[in-house]
């Protein structure tokens, strides 16, 4: 049975029976997210304001906590159709994840079919958020 909250919020179905739902640290990692803006396409320039299930994922990532007061996970395997905002979407996540998830020395890692793909994650680098704050270095 999927849990339900009052703002019509379903939990994953893998939540464990230890951890509970943190509103704060999910809306944490929304309001973030929320203040980037699109790097490409017809978006670019505009803010990034998640859909409702993409808020969804979100919620699930960062709001899901074990009783060690840490996310119950720690790898997500989202799948997406075509031109829907993948990379944007792991952008804006492995962005948060980097700078304001509180993690010392976090590792942020990109998988695609191609490296190209898989590096288009990186190109956040080019928002002004992360050039104004942190040194972007890219390696090959």
């Amino acid at each position: 049975m999927v849990k339900k909250q009052t703002t019509g919020f379903a939990f994953t179905r893998f939540m464990l029976p230890t951890s509970h739902y943190d509103e704060a640290k999910a809306n944490h990692a929304i309001q973030f997210i929320e203040n980037l803006s699109h790097t490409k396409g017809e978006w670019h320039g505009q803010r990034f304001i998640l859909l409702v299930w993409q808020k969804e994922i979100v919620r699930n990532i960062f709001g899901v906590i074990r009783p060690d007061g840490f996310r119950q996970f720690n790898t997500a395997y989202v799948e997406i159709g075509k031109k829907g905002g993948k990379t944007e979407l792991a952008a804006a996540i492995a962005l948060y994840m980097l700078v304001a998830d509180g993690e010392r020395g976090a590792e942020i890692y990109s998988c695609a079919a191609d490296r190209a793909q898989a590096s288009l994650v990186y190109m956040v680098g080019l928002c002004p958020l992360v050039s104004l704050q942190y040194n972007v270095c890219w390696y090959n």
